[in-house]
């Protein structure tokens, strides 16, 4: 992958000091830590192409002997709305197809093979039939026309239902009212909260099921589900308003904040959320709160906070104070379908562990100056280069977090093998070997993306894994 705001790196340059600084002595390779990974977590070739959806495929094959149907152009950071409306449509029919991501205009140069098929550059594209399609309503309206792969289990074409045109717009005024008081000011707050109580009563009307069907779930609910999910993100983080809830701190405050309270307002959008959030095509695309919060400005040119002590506290919990070990996050429900147990831990620990000689040279960045030319989007650097000297010792904290994250150490006990490198740092008077090491870890920590890298629980976790040593450091 070509972005920097990413755990799939490839080859970077030589930067930095030739002299190489101590690292943690941690007697267990990558190599070691892969073979570990529990088998149910375990991304190889054919899990990838034919298990479960997941945002690190290349390529899907549905039914013996498949051949793809399309090849679909998407972006390398899983930031798209408009990818995320055709690649769960894809899973759903069980259609096979290939995949090439593509870095947004915000974050990376796009290659010349995309652009010969798609000249404007923009997302999602495909290849269908030797026949570019160049916009995610036209592709949705070819992959509705295909027939369904083997295993489809929903009639997921509701273009014949009189519901539907009437859905579809409604969808389009939402979003327009969603991004008029996002990128805005609070004067149109009370048009937004009109077209949103238009969605809850629409799936309201829905008595035999969650979905805007009832019962039935559709392409419709793809077509709403990217915005919906950055609506519940953004106005969170930027209008200290609540769509999404409820969590087991917005359950003890006081009624009185209406904002912090609006999920209870929308009783059927968020039967809608738990619902969708129980499809694993939709899961394998969900995001979370801190990467929406952070790449929708620079795809929207910008977004207008709202300054006041709660929104102040929300925006403080979904960037940072949330990431502690053993602490949920007051105001982001869990995905539900990873919640329970030591999972999410796990998790992190396979992805960290499959890609960990990559990923310590990512973060090895921390320390190195920015990229040239740089990019818009605020946490990636594609042209920066890791910082050679800090490698052994990053590397080293990195196969510590893996371990840590497999026996679900507490958080504040002491690490012997933390300590010892500390004492050898400072009998060797590497004075900033420390301080650059929290530089590093603080930089991948930031950088963690969900879905491209991990599931939003386990994303959760490897940030207050990175936390803990930062602090056992730091102490």
């Amino acid at each position: 992958m070509t972005t920097a705001y990413s755990l799939n790196i490839g080859n970077l340059g030589n930067f930095g000091s030739s002299k190489v600084r101590s690292a943690p002595k941690v007697d267990v390779s990558w190599e070691e830590l892969e073979s570990q990974t529990e088998p149910e977590l375990v991304l190889d070739d054919f899990t990838l192409l034919r298990g479960p959806p997941s945002a690190l495929a290349l390529s899907r094959r549905f039914g013996e002997n498949a051949e793809p149907a399309l090849k679909l152009y998407r972006d390398s950071a899983s930031w798209c709305p408009y990818c995320q409306k055709v690649w769960p449509l894809l899973e759903e029919k069980r259609v096979s197809y290939d995949i090439q991501k593509i870095p947004m205009a915000c974050y990376g140069s796009k290659p010349a093979e995309f652009l010969r098929d798609q000249p404007s550059g923009t997302l999602p594209a495909a290849v269908l039939n030797g026949r570019v399609l160049g916009s995610s309503d036209g592709i949705i309206a070819q992959v509705l026309d295909l027939p369904d792969g083997p295993g489809a289990v929903c009639d997921i074409d509701a273009r014949d239902d009189p519901r539907c045109r009437m859905l579809l717009d409604l969808e389009r005024q939402h979003f327009s009212a969603w991004l008029r008081w996002l990128t805005g000011g609070e004067t149109n707050k009370q048009i937004f909260v009109r077209t949103l109580d238009a969605v809850e009563n629409a799936l309201a009307q829905s008595k035999d099921g969650p979905f805007f069907l009832g019962n039935r779930f559709s392409f419709i609910d793809l077509m709403y589900a990217p915005f919906l999910e950055r609506m519940a993100a953004s106005l969170a983080y930027f209008k200290g308003f609540i769509v999404k809830g409820p969590t087991p701190y917005l359950s003890t405050l006081s009624q009185m904040d209406t904002n912090l309270h609006a999920y209870q307002r929308y009783p059927h959008l968020n039967k809608w959320f738990l619902a969708m959030e129980q499809r694993p095509s939709y899961v394998a695309t969900l995001s979370d709160f801190y990467t929406h919060a952070h790449d929708l400005p620079v795809q929207l040119g910008g977004c207008v906070r709202l300054e006041s002590q709660q929104a102040d506290a929300i925006r403080a919990d979904i960037d940072k104070n949330a990431w502690r070990h053993g602490i949920l996050p007051k105001y982001e429900p869990l995905t539900p379908t990873h919640i329970h147990g030591t999972l999410p831990r796990l998790e992190a620990a396979a992805r960290l562990a499959r890609n960990g000689p990559a990923v310590a040279r990512f973060a090895a960045r921390g320390i190195s100056m920015p990229g040239f030319p740089p990019v818009r989007a605020e946490l990636a650097d594609p042209n920066a280069n890791a910082n050679e000297s800090i490698l052994p010792t990053i590397d080293a904290l990195l196969r510590l977090i893996v371990i840590r994250l497999r026996t679900d150490a507490p958080p504040d006990k002491k690490d012997t093998i933390i300590s010892e490198w500390l004492a050898t740092s400072a009998q060797a008077k590497e004075r900033t070997a420390a301080q650059d090491a929290v530089k590093c870890l603080s930089y991948l920590r930031d950088r963690v993306g969900v879905p491209r890298d991990m599931s939003q629980p386990a994303a959760f976790a490897l940030r207050a894994e990175c936390n803990s040593i930062i602090d056992l450091i730091s102490s």
